[in-house]
């Protein structure tokens, strides 16, 4: 029976340490989350106080401020036609879009309807 008794206090006494690390952790987070919302209140009116001062800017461009990084000429061959009335504008590359746009409007390539 004594070592019941024994086991029991231990348990008990284990039990009210866990109870108090419990506690001090609680209070830790607690104080941890209040310093995140300070934090976070705190940058809030930070960015909130920058977005209001500002100030217009006047910028004239020049010749001397502008660049040319990239220059060439593009060209992309294409078909157009008339197809049940409307225009249709299509790759004239192997990409399968000229195929898809045609077959929403029941063509094939050759531009003649599709016997369906």
């Amino acid at each position: 029976m004594a070592r019941l008794a024994r086991m029991s206090e231990q348990s008990d006494e284990m039990l009210e340490v866990k109870r108090e690390d419990l506690m001090r952790l609680r209070e830790e987070a607690q104080d941890i989350a209040q310093e995140m919302e300070d934090a976070i209140e705190e940058t809030k009116q930070k960015w909130y106080d920058a977005a209001r001062n500002n100030e217009p800017v006047t910028v004239t461009p020049t010749k001397s401020n502008i660049t040319t990084v990239f220059y060439g000429i593009g060209w992309v061959p294409y078909w157009g036609f008339v197809a049940d009335g409307h225009l249709l504008t299509l790759p004239a590359t192997p990409s399968g879009l000229a195929e898809d746009q045609l077959a929403f409007y029941g063509m094939d390539l050759t531009g003649e309807p599709k016997v369906r």
